[in-house]
C-alpha cells in the first residue's frame, strides 16, 4: 500500500514538473495599446478648426475627413526582431490583421458618425521593444469584396472606394482657400484586373500601400503623430490640375506625385520619398 501511494505521489510530481516545464517555455503575451494622435503640424487637429500655411501656396483650410487604415503592426526589438501584434477582434475597429483609425467625430465640416479611434489594441510576446513597423493598407486578401456584407470595419462605406480596387487606405478630405469645393487626399490600389464582385480582382499593378518603420517607439509613453500637413508640404492645394481636385492614386494624377513620395510609395516609375505621414512624440 505504501508502494502504491509513495508512486501515485512521485508520477504527480512528475505530471506536475512536466506542465511547469511546458508553461515556462511559452513565452507570456502582454498587452498593447498603440495611439494614433491626429495633428496638423503641432496643432491638434480638430474638424471645425481654420490651419493656414498649408502647401506651397501656404493656404489656409478645414479638414472634412481624416480616416485610415493599417494593418500587419509589428513591433521591433533592440537587435531588430520584429514580434507581430494580435490584433483584438472587437467587431468594430479590427478585423483579422487590420484596424480602422477614424479621426473624424462629425462636428465642424466634417459630416461623418460621432464615433473615433485612435488606438490599436492587441497582444504582443512580452518583452522589450524600441520600434515599430505597420502597413497603412489593406492586405489584398481583404480589401476586394461587397461592402455591404462586409464585417466591421470593412463596412464602412466611406472608405470603400470602387469594388475593383477596393478601399481607400487614407482619406483626407479639406476645403481650401482655392478650393473651397474640396481637395481631396484617396489613397488605394489601383491598375486591378477583375470585373465583377463574384470575380474579383487576382492582382493590382499599384498596390500602393506603404509600408511604416519607426524607431525610437515605446508604446506605453509615446505616441505616433498622424500629420497630413506633412504630405501635403509639395502641393498646391489652391488648383485642380487633374480630373478631380487632390490626389486619387491614378498614376496620371498630376496632383499625385509630391503626396506618394511624402507618404513612402513610388509613384509613375518614381522611387519611393521618406514617408512623413507618420511620426513618434511624447504622449
Amino acid at each position: 500500500m505504501k508502494k502504491q501511494l509513495i508512486g501515485s505521489l512521485l508520477t504527480g510530481l512528475a505530471f506536475s514538473f512536466t506542465l511547469a516545464a511546458c508553461s515556462s517555455d511559452e513565452p507570456a503575451d502582454q498587452a498593447v495599446a498603440i495611439t494614433f494622435r491626429p495633428q496638423v503640424g503641432d496643432a491638434a487637429f480638430s474638424c471645425g478648426t481654420t490651419y493656414t500655411g498649408i502647401g506651397t501656396t501656404t493656404s489656409d483650410v478645414q479638414f472634412n475627413d481624416f480616416k485610415l487604415y493599417v494593418s500587419d503592426v509589428r513591433l521591433v526589438t533592440a537587435s531588430g526582431a520584429e514580434e507581430s501584434v494580435a490584433l483584438a477582434q472587437d467587431g468594430v475597429w479590427q478585423l483579422d490583421n487590420v484596424a480602422f483609425l477614424d479621426f473624424d467625430n462629425g462636428t465642424g465640416n466634417c459630416s461623418g458618425s460621432t464615433e473615433t479611434n485612435y488606438q490599436v489594441k492587441g497582444t504582443a510576446p512580452a518583452g522589450s521593444y524600441t520600434g515599430i513597423k505597420f502597413t497603412m493598407g489593406i492586405p489584398f486578401a481583404l480589401n476586394h469584396g461587397d461592402v455591404a456584407t462586409a464585417a466591421a470595419p470593412l463596412n464602412s462605406t466611406d472608405m470603400f472606394w470602387v469594388w475593383n480596387f477596393g478601399y481607400k487606405f487614407l482619406r483626407v478630405d479639406l476645403t481650401t482657400t482655392g478650393q473651397p469645393d474640396g481637395f481631396f487626399v484617396h489613397i488605394g490600389s489601383t491598375g486591378c484586373n477583375g470585373a465583377t464582385f463574384t470575380s474579383p480582382p487576382t492582382s493590382c499593378d499599384f498596390p500602393n500601400r506603404a509600408t511604416v518603420t519607426l524607431t525610437g517607439f515605446n508604446a506605453a509613453n509615446q505616441v505616433i503623430v498622424v500629420d497630413p500637413k506633412a504630405i501635403l508640404a509639395g502641393s498646391n492645394v489652391n488648383e485642380e490640375n487633374g480630373d478631380e481636385p487632390g490626389c486619387m492614386s491614378s498614376q496620371t494624377d498630376p496632383e499625385c506625385p509630391p503626396i506618394f513620395s511624402r507618404i513612402g510609395v513610388p509613384f509613375n516609375g518614381a522611387p519611393a520619398g521618406a514617408q512623413q505621414l507618420f511620426r513618434v512624440a511624447a504622449e
